[in-house]
Order: structure tokens, then sequence, then C-alpha cells
């Protein structure tokens, strides 16, 4: 490079400072966002996961069960140092300057639990460790004895030794401390202990097959644990985050593209100069146009160096605020730089665009839409009919038109522009002809390029909200099965609020048969597959809200309401083989348990029948929330993190799962990037539509249109934009609609609003467009 040539981009690029100025900031302040956006994400979720793995204290497996083959394996790994078995409780913990209430969590062995912040862990027994809150509270430190007492412990009251500080850095503020004793293994505590850790998986061993195959013996490993804990995070706290980063992409693509929309005139004729100075034509376009692609990337550079700065300096502080403890952060510098790569590349494609328009209506200009209004108006009509014909036959015929949805869509996005602008009333006078021409050339392929995106679009998203919606009735329950009674008692005690109301059920004892309950009168069934239905028994503790179902079963067991009793069934898990069958009496109907997730017969525990029957109640318990929903959010989601993390062989059964969830934010996340496209699209049409109309305009002007006929000129255009996506959201709606609901009315669903959300955007390109036509034209000389 020359100086001269130098010289001319170093003075073209100082003579507009003010755009190159707002371009590296903009750019700038972009790439900080991203950034701090997707490295925030990452190290709230390496959090999260670090937080569940430390919950499995270094172990692999967390095992539960009420069977005597269980308590046997378990011993035996216990003793070979692969396992601990582990009792949770919540304990009044004091020491010699304060006292504080605790989630405690007694081992018969080493323990691992927690992110050691200070000190070692407790490996012999009297030894604890206790959170970094609970230090705070009490004033404990490293050294100092403390005392546990709850009635739930083997001893009662125990003094320990705190040998370490721990930290659970997703949860900094729980209370909570972990006890060695080996009272935990002896004769009287073997019944309440809860679970246990160990680095073998029972299941595997031999002779186990049968008890975890029939549901007696639970194991849940450490990964899944940190996945479902992970999938939780995600799906609830970070519910919004795809939509997010959407959102910023495609504006930081369109406000990038803008910029350098705004430079390619000016660049042009630096281009000109560089060629006068004796630069080859490619090379002078080539440096002319470099400047604000350069400033861009210097700026995205800058934005994410500014991004690692913050983390580095205020990490700490963020994760605070965010309710976690950040010793670090993740700098996900290639998810950053992947998405300001992928945001340039969207500048370069709108950046052009504009001028492509313009010399693509130029080239076709007089040439390519002599279509004469009759025609077009009879081709549109038959291709609308078309497309809403084949969404109709999609709906009501599924079989036999699988895809007339896709099909529909696409001939809608083909017809209905040509429809709209060759409607006989918008070609009134000479100039309103002009006008529609030109919006023929330069928005008809626009418009049906997001008449297509929207009707997928509109498609998708109400597929998914009816699948995955609740129809207006927000299932409230939260069910939470394989508990342990002393996992129940935990719960009671952290979230009183949540327990007061539950429903806790005993379940049977599945070591050596099933225990089943079929409808009256199949008692003669020697086989599982005899019978028509099978349910499951519980029993209802005396003391609780379950105990009013006490003698209750669903009313499709018992035919409605006629009967008043059912069959036990007992029954080999591996064969399926009826064992012996009973009478099952004294039942009365409850709407409650037809449930799929609720038990089908409910028992008294102290009922007489239970023995009789054959019934042996076990450890295992079944919560059930009936108002789970009506709780705060952040007391469901430390709800659910509790159980996911310290009860990881626990199943919960919500409606409102992470899986849902996810599904949800896809049907939202779906229109608004559509939305964002007809924007971008629609917008830049109108823009070059009324560069093209600009000499009609003032034509119109000077002949003394005044501001509404000036808006006028704007009608097919805008008319056909508002049109246009609501024919393709409608088309996509409606091609969603299930043929069951056609076929049985009484089957209903909800199909949400959010597939209309591109037609709000259309609009408000309308309103633009309409402002910006009302704005009477200026001649060449300002006036």
């Amino acid at each position: 490079m020359t100086r001269l040539q130098l010289r001319v981009i170093t003075r073209s690029v100082r003579a507009r400072p003010g755009l190159f100025t707002a371009a590296l900031l903009l750019s700038g302040v972009l790439a900080l966002f991203g950034a701090l956006l997707l490295s925030g994400r990452a190290t709230f979720l390496a959090t999260a996961e670090a937080g569940a793995r430390a919950e499995f204290g270094g172990y692999r497996y967390q095992v539960s069960g009420d069977s005597d083959e269980l308590s046997e394996r378990m011993h035996t790994l216990a003793g070979d140092g692969q396992a601990v078995a582990v009792l949770r409780a919540s304990a009044a913990l004091s020491g010699p300057r304060g006292a504080s209430d605790v989630q405690v969590s007694v081992l018969s062995g080493p323990s691992r639990t927690g992110l050691l912040a200070q000190g070692k862990y407790p490996r012999a027994d009297g030894e604890a460790s206790i959170s970094a809150e609970v230090a705070r509270r009490t004033g404990l430190s490293v050294g100092d004895r403390l005392e546990l007492t709850s009635e739930d412990l083997p001893e009662g009251t125990a003094e320990y030794t705190v040998t370490g500080i721990t930290r659970n850095p997703a949860a900094p503020d729980e209370l909570t401390a972990v006890a060695v004793s080996g009272e935990v293994m002896g004769d009287d505590a073997g019944a309440a202990i809860s679970s246990w850790l160990s680095d073998a998986d029972p299941c595997e061993q031999s002779g186990m097959g049968q008890q975890c195959g029939s549901g007696a013996v639970t194991v849940a490993g450490v990964d899944y644990a940190v996945r479902s804990a992970v999938q939780e995070v995600s799906s609830r706290q970070l519910a919004g985050f795809p939509v997010l980063l959407a959102l910023l992409l495609l504006s930081a693509g369109a406000a990038c593209g803008a910029a350098l929309a705004a430079d390619r005139p000016h660049a042009g004729r630096v281009a000109e100069a560089l060629r006068a100075a004796g630069a080859a034509p490619r090379r002078a376009a080539v440096l002319a146009g470099a400047g604000m692609p350069l400033t861009l990337l210097t700026g995205s550079v800058l934005g994410i160096i500014a991004a690692q700065v913050a983390l580095g300096l205020g990490h700490a502080a963020i994760g605070s605020a965010l309710g976690q403890y950040w010793d670090g952060y993740r700098p996900a510098l290639w998810q950053s730089g992947g998405l300001i790569l992928a945001w340039l590349l969207l500048a370069a494609a709108v950046g052009v665009l504009p001028e492509q328009l313009r010399r693509w209506s130029a080239d076709t200009r007089g040439a390519a839409w002599h279509l004469r209004p009759a025609y077009g108006v009879a081709l549109g009509a038959a291709g609308v009919v078309a497309a809403v014909a084949l969404v109709y036959l999609r709906v009501t015929e599924p079989h036999r038109v699988p895809t007339g949805h896709i099909l529909g869509v696409i001939v809608g996005a083909l017809a209905a522009p040509v429809l709209l602008l060759s409607l006989p009333w918008l070609r009134r006078t000479p100039t309103a002809g002009t006008a529609v021409r030109h919006c023929l050339t330069v928005a008809l392929p626009v418009l049906m390029a997001t008449m297509m995106f929207t009707g997928f679009a509109a498609f998708y998203s109400a597929s998914l909200h009816f699948a995955n919606g609740t129809d207006g009735r927000e299932d409230q329950t939260l069910t939470v099965e394989r508990l342990t009674i002393q996992d129940v008692a935990v719960l009671t005690a952290a979230y009183p609020q949540a327990m007061e109301s539950a429903l806790v059920f005993t379940e049977l004892r599945e070591d050596e048969r099933l225990p089943r309950v079929a409808p009256a009168g199949e008692g003669s069934c020697d086989s599982v597959r005899c019978f028509t239905s099978l349910g499951s028994i519980a029993l209802a503790p005396e003391d609780g809200p379950a105990y009013a179902l006490a003698g209750t079963a669903a009313a499709e067991l018992l035919g409605g309401g006629a009967e008043d009793r059912a069959t036990r069934v007992f029954f080999t898990p591996v064969t399926g083989q009826v064992k012996e069958t009973a009478e099952v009496t004294g039942l009365s109907a409850s709407s409650l348990l037809d449930s799929q997730w609720l038990p089908d017969v409910v028992l008294a525990a102290d009922d007489p029948q239970v023995e009789a029957l054959g019934l042996e109640p076990s450890n295992v318990r079944t919560i059930h929330l009936p108002e789970f929903g009506s709780l705060p959010e952040d007391q469901r989601d430390a709800f659910r993190s509790d159980v996911i993390t310290r009860a990881g062989y626990a199943f919960v059964i919500e409606s409102d799962s992470p899986e849902q969830r996810q599904l949800m934010r896809q049907a939202l996340a779906v229109p608004v990037a559509a939305s964002l496209v007809a924007v971008i699209g629609q917008g830049l049409a109108a823009i070059t539509f009324l560069g093209r109309l600009r000499p009609v305009r003032q034509q119109a002007r000077d002949y003394g249109v005044g501001r509404r006929g000036q808006c006028a000129l704007a009608a097919p255009l805008s008319l056909s934009v508002v049109a246009c996506t609501t024919m393709a959201a409608l088309l996509g709606r409606f091609g969603a609609q299930p043929a069951l609901i056609m076929n049985n009315p009484l089957v209903t669903g909800s199909f949400g609003w959010w597939w209309a959300i591109p037609i709000g955007a259309s609009v408000l390109v309308t309103l633009g467009l309409l402002v910006a036509a009302a704005r009477m034209p200026r001649s060449q000389d300002g006036q």
C-alpha cells in the first residue's frame, strides 16, 4: 500500500468519526454482553454440577431400599471400605459461641461431602464437618467441639470435633453438618439408615437382580444426578437463555449490518479515489470497504476482553447475586467467538441486502412483473384456496395428506402476495399503479420468504404448546416416589410450608413378592396378564392429611363406585405368576386416587386388614404435594434441588418438568425468531420500496398531494405485509390442529398465542412504513 492510498483511507475514516465511533462502541457493548452471558451461564451450570457432585461425597452411587439382601450386601461393602451408611436428620447444633438448626448427615465411615474450604474431611468416629454458613452463625472453627441433638440420631445427643469447613458452591447459604459415627451401623440404628453411599453398584452384584428389577432397591449414579441437577437449573433458573441469546444474535446482526450498509456509499467513493490513485479495482474495493468490518471486529474483541476483566474482578459478587459461590469463572471464549462470528456473518448479509435489492429491482424494472391484474387475482385466489384446502385435508385426513400443512404454507406463501398486490383497487390512478409495480419488484420475494418462515414457526409453536400446555388448568402438584422415612422427616423440617398439606404414603415391601390390587371378581386369575388392570396399594399414617384417604380406592378400580371391594394380588416379580389372592373390603371411591401418580388403594396403617392380607410396610415413602404450584418459586426450586441431589434414588414426577419447560421455550423462541426475521426482511424491503418510490412521491408532492396521499402510496406494501403475515400464521396455527379434536369436540386443548407474535412484528413494520411515508419527500436541493 502506497502512502497516498493509506492517506486516502485514513482521511476517509476521519471524515466520518461519528459513524465509526458508534460502530466501535456498539460492537464492543454487544460483545461484552454476549461474553458475559455465555461465561455466566457456563459458570452457573458448572457450579450447579459441582454442587450436585459434592452431595455424593466422592462416591459413585446413592443406594436406597428396604431389603434384607440389600442390607447384607451393603454391610459387606462397608466392611471392605467401598460404602458408608447415611442417616439424615434435622438437629440442633450448638457450640461454645452460638447455636443453629442444621440438616445433619451421620455417616458410618469417612466423609467426602462438600467442597473443602478449611481443614480436612472427617474420617474417624467423633469427627464432623460443618458448612461455611454454620461456621459463620455459630463462630465454630476447625478444632472446636460441637454438640448435635436430635431424637432421630442414634445417640440422641452427641459431641463431635470440627475437622473441616465445607461449602456447597450451588447453595452457599445452606445449614448442614456431616458427622462420622459408628453407631449408625449398630443394631439399634440399622433400621434408621436413610441410604448408602457406595463406590460399587449393588445391582451388579449376584443375587440382587430381582431386588433391583422389582423396585425394592433403587440406585442413582452420580452422573445421572448431575445431569438431572444441571437440566433442572437450565430449564428453570436459565429458562430464558436461548431466547435471550437468539435476540442478541439477531439484534447484533441487524445493528452491525445497518452500520455496514450506512458505510457502503462512502466506501464506494473511497474506492473511486483509490482507483484514481492507481490501485487495482478489486484491491481498491477491499481497502475501501475494510474500515467498517475491522472496526466492528476490533470492538468485538475489546468487548470480549472487557468481559473477561469484569468477570475476573467481580465473579464473586456476580455468583453471590445469583445465589452461588464462584471461586472462579468459565471464560467460554470459543462460544463467545462463535457468537460474534455468527452475528458478523449475519451483519455482512444484512449490509449488502439493501444494495442487492436496489440492483435487482433496477434490473427487473419494466419487464418482470407485467402480469395483468385479472390474471394475478385469479392465480392468487386459486393458490390461497388450494393452501387452505391442503391444511384442512391434513387436519381431517392426516393419514392421506400427512404433509398438507407444509404444502399449504408453501402454496399460500407463493400465492397470497400475488393476490394482494393484484387487487384492482390498488391501481385506481397511474401514480398508484406505479407504486404497485415498485412494490411487486421489491417486496414480492421478501413477502414469500417471510410467509414461509412465519407459517412453519406458527405450526411448530402451536403444536408444541398444545402437546405440552395445560389447557388453562395448571397442574399444581408434585409427586416424589422412593423416599425414605428419614428423607421425609428432613424435608418436613426444612420446608414446613410445602409439607404442611403433603400426602405421605407408606409403600409396601416388594423384595420377595409384588403386592398389587385388581378389580373385584378376578381372584381366579393365575397370571398377571389375566387381570384387566393392576394398581398399587399404600398405607396412610395416622398423623397426616393422607389419613383422610384411608379406606378409599380409585373410582375406576371400583367400577365407578359401584363396588366396595377389590382383589389383592401377590405375584412373583420375574415370572408374573400369581402366588396368592385375597379380597379387600370396605372401600369407597375417591376421584383423587384416579391420578396415575397416586396409589389405587389406600389403607390405614392400623387397619386390621393390613396384617390379614399379608401386607408389610417398608421404609419407603411417596409424598404428593397438591398445592406445590402455589409456593414461591425459590422454595419450589430449592425443594426440587434437595430431592435431586440428596436423594438421587427418588423419582420426581411433575407436569412442569424440565423437558416440558424446554419444549415450551422452543414454542416461544421459534416465533420470536420468525418475528425478528420478518422485521429485518420486511423492514429492508420497506426501506428499498420508499427509495424506489422517491421520484413518484416527489411528483405527487409537486401536484399538491398531502401526507394522507403519501401514505396511500405505501398502502400496497403496508397492507400486504400485515395480511401475508396473518395468513401465514393462521395456516400454521390451523395446520397444528390435531385430527382428534376435529373428530371429537369433547377433546380440547390450548394452542397458546405465541404463534401470533410475528403478526405484531409485521404491524410494527407497517406502522414504521406509514410514518416514514407520511414525511414529505425533499428534492435534491433540500426543499
